[in-house]
């Protein structure tokens, strides 16, 4: 095993939570669906690079949660379930930060289904790295 610094990986999972609570704050407060969105896709993000490092696996420079959690299955197929997630969730990385010429089509309802994804992968991160 290597050796892993878990601060470090606290330190991703602190970040993580971070954007966990801004999301919840943005949803509460009726907040813009973007910056809703941006921060559960950083939510996860930093959660499952966290979870990679404290694997002692070094995480590619992305953005791409499908990428991110490919990595994680291959060390812990319980985060299989949650490709297709993964999957959608991570184009509100460039629609929330970029201006794309097309209209939004985020909803507060799917909004609110995916924040309670990024919570789920927070508590199976938690659990996975006893933190």
């Amino acid at each position: 095993m290597p050796n892993i610094d878990p601060r470090i990986v606290q330190e991703w999972l602190q970040r993580a939570t971070m954007d966990i609570d801004t999301a919840a704050i943005l949803l509460r407060e009726e907040g813009p669906l973007p910056m809703v969105a941006f921060h559960i896709q950083q939510a996860i993000e930093k959660n499952l690079k966290g979870l990679l490092i404290s694997f002692g696996i070094t995480p590619r420079r992305t953005h791409d949660l499908e990428d991110l959690i490919e990595s994680v299955i291959e060390v812990d197929s319980e985060f299989q379930t949650l490709l297709g997630d993964c999957q959608r969730i991570t184009e509100y990385y460039i629609e929330a930060r970029y201006p794309t010429g097309v209209t939004t089509s985020l909803q507060t309802e799917a909004l609110e289904t995916d924040f309670r994804v990024a919570l789920h992968i927070a508590a199976l991160v938690f659990e996975k790295t006893s933190l």
